[in-house]
């Protein structure tokens, strides 16, 4: 099943405006000396961690909770935490996976309170950032119902597995990277994503009519 109708444009760069990128990203400091000025009061140096990470802490929050208004407040919770425990970052330049890690943290405990709130009828939210509503203008009317199919399953899911998926095979992260921002180990991570990946082949299966998961052996039974 396809995402590649989730993307962005690519804006065209002149060798001018690249120089004058190249220039700018030269001048700007590294996220470990903006952790350091941070640590020593400077409200600037955290205004700048702020600015360079919460575009892409936005994005993995809207993507995992499919809920822009608690993707908004998983944002700020997270930059809230991450300074109030900022001096116990032992390696500054791993910033950016650290701040991921909270991130996901709070997206958890957010999506296990809302399973147990639709458990008794009290989850009245409407998910407005599915994959579906992220796609690109113009998405052909098959791929778009393929989203939608992919949205689904993706909601059905128990909250680490569907975690594991999303960090994975929607986001782009590495099973390692995965791992790291869940907390959980590699192996359980590849566990929850097979799982989920079985899942998939069964509805494509049951699409093709064929009852039978793609690649799996004659008698063969999916683990998950």
């Amino acid at each position: 099943m396809s995402t590649s109708a989730i993307g962005r444009i690519e804006p065209t760069v002149s060798r001018d405006d690249a120089s004058r990128d190249a220039h700018r990203a030269a001048a700007r400091p590294t996220d470990t000396e903006l952790v350091a000025r941070a640590l020593a009061g400077d409200r600037w140096a955290e205004d700048a961690i702020f600015r360079r990470h919460a575009p892409r802490i936005t994005a993995l929050a809207s993507r995992l909770l499919q809920r822009h208004a608690e993707a908004d407040d998983v944002v700020q919770d997270t930059f809230v935490a991450a300074f109030d425990k900022l001096s116990e970052l032992r390696d500054p330049t791993a910033l950016a996976p650290w701040l991921n890690r909270i991130a996901v943290n709070l997206v958890r405990r957010r999506l296990r309170v809302r399973t147990l709130r639709a458990l008794v009828g009290l989850d009245h939210g409407g998910d407005d950032a599915s994959l579906q509503l992220l796609a690109v203008d113009g998405t052909r009317p098959d791929l778009q119902l393929e989203l939608q199919v992919l949205d689904a399953l993706v909601k059905r899911q128990p909250t680490e597995r569907r975690l594991a998926f999303m960090l994975h095979r929607l986001q782009g992260m590495s099973l390692r990277e995965t791992a790291e921002a869940s907390g959980r180990s590699l192996a359980t991570v590849k566990r929850y994503v097979a799982a989920v990946d079985c899942e998939l082949s069964r509805l494509r299966a049951s699409e093709r009519g064929d009852g039978a998961p793609e690649g799996a052996e004659p008698g063969a039974h999916p683990h998950g």
